[in-house]
């Protein structure tokens, strides 16, 4: 696919806004995407050179899919963890409809690359500051803006805790995943100022600063995959106690409600904080990559998987029976309206974060956040890829 043809299809679907166009073609992915890409082939992590394998790199840069731009930030031998990536191109595009930019605002970017150049063809380069954690990354898409003419203000820094740039900002976009929403960012933005960010895995959502700066809320409207901030990262997987045996049952629910509906995804998300999720995908014996099975973790070395096929077959091991919970989460979700991914929202003050279901007055809870995890262990070899937080690269090997 040429560029041209991938912003087509992402106008046609409604991801790009006719305002935005002229801003995606004046500065294309290509320019802005590291030289050196990753790919899963034969379940290992391989190296797609620009110059090496230019027509594997082009299809993957001219795609509507998320490229892997570094794992275990930058370190050899790590575990094959995905830190930094370009996120796909429709998502980029919707959460800046969302962000109501205009020409002369002055933007806050957490996490530096190609949406770089896109803000400073909408705003201006002295108008963006972008912060960035990763040294290596930073220096890589120094020189890819500064190639292109770019002179953005960056900062390595953290940007979710340390003060960054001249705040205030009437805009701030983060483009990775949070599990909490620091304060520090209502603290750098003007009153009704937007800030747009991902939250877990339930989706991008723009939460509208409150004109005396105390608090801030909004409403999720995309679903979208972004690799885990700094520190914010779930607990990866804990071993089973030896001789541990499976605790089997049936699921009562059918597990393509919670894979195939972004609100009861969303919602399970938000009322079991501390637990991950991941779809399991087998396409050498299914159709477009349909879900074989789940699997749940959480911070306890508890574990279930369950499978999508009748008759949903249920594996069940540690402290918590993870999957009976996220059926009692289901069932909270129908009986309040089963929202949908709009319905939800998020209200943050100065005394936490609370999560609302606008579809029925009344239900909302406050957000608890799991202690920051020790680095995961490697993951084990499989023949199946993973469709997760992150990334969905079960299309790329």
């Amino acid at each position: 696919m040429r560029y041209e043809e991938l912003l087509d299809e992402m106008a046609g679907s409604g991801a790009l806004a006719p305002r935005w166009r002229p801003v995606f073609e004046k500065a294309p992915r290509r320019h802005f995407v590291p030289p050196q890409l990753w790919g899963q082939r034969d379940r290992r992590w391989r190296r797609i050179d620009q110059c090496r394998h230019p027509a594997r790199w082009y299809s993957l840069v001219h795609s509507d899919e998320s490229v892997v731009t570094q794992l275990d930030g930058g370190d050899r031998g790590g575990p094959g963890r995905v830190t930094a990536c370009g996120i796909q191109p429709s998502t980029v595009a919707r959460q800046l409809a969302h962000l109501g930019l205009r020409p002369g605002m002055r933007v806050l970017e957490i996490g530096t690359g190609w949406t770089t150049a896109l803000l400073c063809e909408m705003t201006g380069d002295h108008n963006v500051t972008s912060v960035e954690t990763n040294q290596q990354t930073l220096d890589i898409h120094r020189a890819l803006l500064d190639a292109r003419g770019y002179r953005p203000e960056i900062l390595r820094a953290d940007g979710l805790r340390e003060a960054a740039g001249r705040a205030p900002f009437d805009r701030i976009l983060v483009t990775c995943a949070l599990r909490d929403v620091p304060w520090a960012l209502i603290g750098r933005s003007g009153p009704g100022g937007l800030i747009s960010l991902p939250f877990r895995s339930c989706g991008l959502i723009t939460l509208t600063v409150a004109d005396d700066c105390q608090s801030a809320a909004g409403t999720f409207h995309s679903p979208a995959f972004f690799p885990w901030a700094y520190g914010h990262r779930p607990a990866g997987h804990l071993s089973i106690a030896d001789g541990e045996r499976p605790r089997t049952s049936t699921a009562a629910v059918d597990p393509v409600l919670l894979t195939g509906s972004h609100g009861a995804r969303a919602y399970v998300g938000l009322v079991k904080s501390p637990l991950r999720m991941e779809e399991i995908v087998r396409e050498e014996l299914f159709e477009q990559g349909t879900v074989d099975h789940v699997r749940l973790h959480d911070a306890e070395a508890s574990r279930a998987v369950v499978f999508s096929m009748a008759p949903h077959v249920v594996y069940q091991w540690g402290p918590h029976s993870l999957w009976d919970e996220v059926e009692e989460a289901l069932d909270r979700w129908r009986k309040h309206g089963s929202p949908g991914l709009p319905d939800l929202g998020l209200e943050i003050t100065r005394t936490g974060l609370r999560a609302v279901n606008h579809r029925a007055p009344g239900d909302s809870w406050p957000l608890s956040v799991p202690a920051v995890p020790a680095a995961s262990p490697r993951p084990r070899a499989s023949s199946r890829s993973t469709r997760g937080q992150a990334l969905r690269t079960s299309r790329r090997g």
